[in-house]
């Protein structure tokens, strides 16, 4: 939805997302709250709609540290390839803060509020 509002181009518009986590993007499935270093996800990148860079993209600018760090060979990698889950959440909340750019540089207020809970949504008057 973040992405959408962007392409949107609507420089006048204020984004508001409250995250209940204190990492935004990796959710549950893909953070060390419902994964492990052996965790794969079940989709490749040929599956999932690019955000900012495709997941192949952003393997191949990874470091040859944390290429090890989630057993990747880059060398053998290509988008049909499953990675490790908590990999995945770290490409997700990587790619929010490329469209949190993309939305500064267009003139989109975004607030983050982590660590929040929503308990009541209230229309505001315009």
């Amino acid at each position: 939805m973040y992405k959408r509002l962007i392409e949107k181009n609507l420089s006048a518009l204020k984004i508001s997302i409250f995250e209940s986590r204190k990492q935004l993007g990796a959710g549950m499935p893909y953070s060390y709250e419902g994964a492990t270093a052996e965790h794969l996800t079940n989709v490749s990148d040929h599956e999932i709609p690019a955000m900012v860079t495709t997941i192949e993209e952003y393997v191949q600018s990874l470091s040859e540290v944390t290429l090890r760090t989630y057993g990747i060979d880059v060398d053998d990698f290509n988008r049909y390839k499953v990675v490790p889950r908590l990999l995945f959440g770290r490409y997700l909340s990587e790619q929010f803060m490329l469209l949190k750019r993309e939305a500064d540089a267009k003139g989109i207020e975004t607030q983050v509020y982590l660590a929040s809970q929503v308990s009541d949504i209230i229309e505001m008057e315009r």
